[in-house]
């Protein structure tokens, strides 16, 4: 397995980061001064900052394929439990 450091990553890519699980990350911006990352986790659209030592791993095609599988997944649970509430509700 190769990983490479955040910061050495360009723009706009996407990566998994191996010390958070190996989730995917897409870069925004990097500050070369704080070698600080900005980007965005796929799977909750959260903003954040990463430190450019964050070990990364390169993607390849498969990667959008199981993103996609483990968004389906908590779309389904959480429209069970929105139906769960709208029952308790209604």
């Amino acid at each position: 397995m190769r990983t490479t450091r955040l910061d050495l990553i360009s723009d706009g890519s996407i990566v998994l980061i191996v010390r958070r699980g190996s989730k995917p990350f897409r870069i925004i911006s990097k500050n070369n001064r704080d070698r600080l990352v900005k980007g965005i986790w796929l799977l909750t659209g959260e903003e954040m900052n990463l430190g450019g030592g964050e070990a990364t791993l390169p993607t390849d095609n498969n990667w959008a394929d199981s993103l996609i599988i483990e968004l389906e997944n908590q779309k389904n649970k959480i429209d069970e439990v929105i139906k769960n509430i709208k029952s308790l509700v209604y």
